[in-house]
């Protein structure tokens, strides 16, 4: 509800989330929108008029999103048609173009949603997110965000059982601090053992005839392979295509080498900060 020339208006919002790019966004929204006023004529007797309804996607996705804005751009053109033509346009909010230094001179729930989703840096979360915590007015709010990444990075999911955890108030700072910390520091490490440990189960299997020694051998040769995919997926997301040159310098480092990597590459904000940690280059 907005005072607008005196008067109270009421605008509904609708809120489409994706995570990857749909060409005809614009014509879902159009299906929204209008299904909504369908549902709300045969709810709200009598109507004379529609309320306003403002229809926002909200990407979070890696690829830039491409898809028209306007149904209008969908539709041939060949035969114009006019005000008779359907009209519809979606508000897009791209988190990946949104620049970081914006983001952390709003320092609201929302920007440090997006700061964790599109510019994903262990430190700098964790310091916006106590930082949060201690300047929300709506701590509830702040409560509930500090929780969902914390289910999120534990459980790759906000699983049922857990939602009730969700609504609890974290009233101490330092509390805050190390719950995130702790959680993050998981993650790091459930990176790190799911390549060795993949790696060295398929290995051993592979080499019961061939020996153990062979099969741990092996296993180790598999982890690394595991491992590095990974980290190549994770620089993918990050920052985009991987350069030839990364992939090349990856392809040569071993299991220890590639260990010590999973932090820059869960750190790295462009290819040269992730490339000095690479075995034979000096870190600026």
């Amino acid at each position: 509800r907005v005072k607008l020339r005196g008067h109270d208006v009421y605008i509904y919002l609708l809120l489409e989330f994706q995570s990857s790019v749909d060409r005809f966004m614009a014509v879902r929204v159009a299906y929204y929108t209008l299904a909504f006023y369908m549902d709300f004529i045969a709810h709200r007797k009598p109507v004379e008029k529609l309320p306003a309804l403002f229809p926002i996607v909200v990407y979070n996705g890696s690829e830039r999103w491409t898809a028209p804005e306007r149904l209008a751009e969908l539709v041939e053109s060949e035969l114009e048609l006019g005000d008779y033509g359907v009209q519809c346009r979606y508000f897009k909010i791209a988190e990946n173009e949104i620049d970081r230094e914006w983001l952390l001179t709003v320092r609201n729930v929302v920007s440090t949603l997006f700061l964790a989703e599109a510019h994903y840096n262990i430190d700098l979360l964790v310091a916006e997110v106590v930082n949060l915590f201690e300047q929300e007015a709506d701590k509830q709010a702040a409560s509930l965000l500090v929780n969902w990444f914390h289910q999120l990075v534990i459980h790759g999911r906000v699983q049922e059982a857990d939602y009730a955890a969700l609504e609890q108030e974290y009233r101490s700072t330092q509390e805050v601090r190390e719950m995130l910390i702790e959680a993050l520091e998981k993650e790091k490490e459930q990176i790190r053992q799911q390549g060795i440990e993949q790696g060295i189960e398929q290995g051993i299997e592979q080499g019961i005839e061939q020996g153990i020694e062979q099969g741990i051998e092996q296993g180790i040769e598999q982890g690394a392979a595991v491992m590095r995919t990974t980290i190549e997926q994770i620089l993918q997301h990050r920052l985009g295509e991987l350069p030839q040159h990364i992939h090349d310098q990856l392809q040569r480092c071993n299991l220890t080498a590639l260990n010590a990597l999973v932090n820059p590459a869960l750190d790295a904000v462009t290819w040269d900060r992730f490339a000095a940690h690479l075995p034979g280059q000096q870190a600026d």
